[in-house]
């Protein structure tokens, strides 16, 4: 479990989502894979970003902003490790 800061953008660099303090429980399954599995290659304190493609994302339906087939950017930040 972790506490994250992160920001969503398309390719183009728009921004379609952003947060602050998302707690993230790994294995539940309740995030888009691709967010996940970049969000485990960091440590407490590290920010990165992570691209991935719309098979590890939101796929061919796409969701409420996001188009169908839609590769994304996240800009990511560990704050905490939960318990």
């Amino acid at each position: 479990t972790v506490l994250v800061n992160y920001k969503g953008r398309f390719l183009n660099k728009a921004v379609f989502d952003e947060g602050k303090d998302l707690q993230v429980i790994f294995g539940r399954a309740s995030l888009i894979p691709g967010f996940e599995t970049g969000l485990k290659e960091l440590k407490l304190g590290e920010k990165g970003s992570v691209i991935f493609p719309s098979t590890v994302g939101y796929g061919q339906n796409g969701s409420n902003s996001i188009p169908p087939y839609t590769p994304l950017l996240f800009e990511l930040e560990v704050t905490k490790k939960g318990k």
